[in-house]
């Protein structure tokens, strides 16, 4: 009993859940502009969750196939997850991975196809979004442009979630590439700890590390950038003034870009929380 728990314990974090309630707020948000419609934000929540965690499964069979997870050398553990050294050490497989990456992906292409009206428009960008979950390690991370394959991936959450409830508009454009944005700051402090001095200096995160630059100035420019374009948009009449509310987020973006110089992982977990309350607080605006 004891060992089925272990390899269950290994399962959850593999899949790193701790994430969920993030994309609950990113389902949310696209749904409120929408019209908000609960049977579609569940949808939403179950298809995206689908394919988000599938990803993360299938991520890490990829990362140990193409040497970026190992015990020495490779992606280190971090305070918030461990998933990086659970295949190196054994303590789960490669097929258990693949396997449960391409459960999770058939049902949520079962829950698309009969549950939810097809449109077009649905179909390509959930399929945007299986792309970005099949094709992060070997297309875009080897190439280092990791960075594009997370925005892509979160313009899909944003885009395919007001796609449920409507017909897609300069609003689901807005909101989508809003929920790219937003994750880039987490994606550079998460990818930190793992680079290792190199030659040659391709993407933001080596240039930081290479450089020996403060993160910070990365993030206090990626939270300003974000703010900006999103008044950008209310004032084009993309997104409602209201969401503007996500202004309300700023000190938790300021704590996080702090921490982030002294203590990389805490300054991650600090981030994850700004995106929360930016997304809460944008939501609230949006439904107000």
């Amino acid at each position: 009993m004891k060992k089925q728990m272990n390899v269950f314990k290994t399962w959850v974090t593999l899949g790193r859940f701790f994430i969920l309630p993030l994309l609950i707020l990113f389902t949310l948000f696209p749904n409120a502009l929408a019209g908000f419609n609960i049977r579609n934000w569940l949808l939403a929540i179950f298809i995206c969750g689908s394919v988000w965690v599938a990803a993360h499964y299938f991520n890490a069979s990829e990362d140990y196939r193409l040497g970026f997870d190992k015990i020495e050398g490779g992606s280190v553990a971090k305070e918030y997850t461990k998933a990086s050294q659970i295949i190196p050490q054994g303590l789960f497989s490669v097929r258990g991975c693949d396997i449960t990456a391409l459960f999770l992906l058939l049902l949520s292409a079962f829950i698309l196809f009969f549950c939810a009206p097809l449109r077009l428009d649905k179909i390509i960008l959930y399929l945007l979004g299986v792309f970005s979950c099949l094709s992060y390690v070997r297309v875009f991370k080897v190439h280092k442009i990791g960075e594009v394959c997370w925005v892509l991936a979160f313009f899909a959450v944003g885009a395919f979630s007001y796609s449920l409830c409507a017909h897609i508009d300069c609003t689901a454009i807005a909101v989508g590439i809003l929920l790219g944005m937003l994750f880039l700051p987490f994606y550079i402090l998460d990818q930190l700890p793992d680079m290792k001095p190199t030659d040659k200096v391709i993407d933001i995160t080596e240039i930081i590390f290479a450089n020996k630059l403060n993160p910070s100035g990365f993030i206090f420019f990626g939270v300003t950038a974000t703010y900006v374009i999103q008044t950008g948009f209310v004032l084009m009449n993309w997104l409602p003034s209201m969401t503007l509310l996500s202004i309300f987020s700023l000190p938790v973006a300021h704590i996080c870009g702090v921490y982030s110089d002294y203590k990389i992982e805490k300054g991650a977990m600090l981030c994850v929380l700004w995106m929360t309350f930016y997304v809460l607080f944008a939501t609230i605006g949006a439904l107000l």
